[in-house]
């Protein structure tokens, strides 16, 4: 059964909480991330980065498409994977 509807705004904050759990010394510097944050400007190695999709999935209680997360290259790219309803 599928969840309620996330706006922008949500999805970004999900994923900053996603980001202070897996980074907790880097939190202050999350809050201020927007959409525009390129995934490879947030100074975090692919393992961390990976450990942060897997949080959200566990939140939203499935799972992002392999070839979706490929070609993420923003934070707004996961905002779009988070609102979307693709997945198991």
């Amino acid at each position: 059964m599928p969840g309620p509807v996330m706006d922008d705004a949500a999805a970004l904050n999900l994923i900053r909480e996603a980001l202070c759990e897996v980074v907790p010394d880097q939190a202050s510097r999350f809050a201020a991330l927007g959409p525009e944050t390129q995934i490879k400007d947030l100074g975090i190695d692919s393992i961390r980065i990976m450990e942060m999709l897997g949080n959200i999935e566990d939140r939203l209680g499935r799972t992002f498409a392999e070839d979706a997360l490929s070609t993420a290259r923003t934070l707004g790219h996961v905002v779009v994977l988070i609102k979307g309803r693709s997945g198991s």
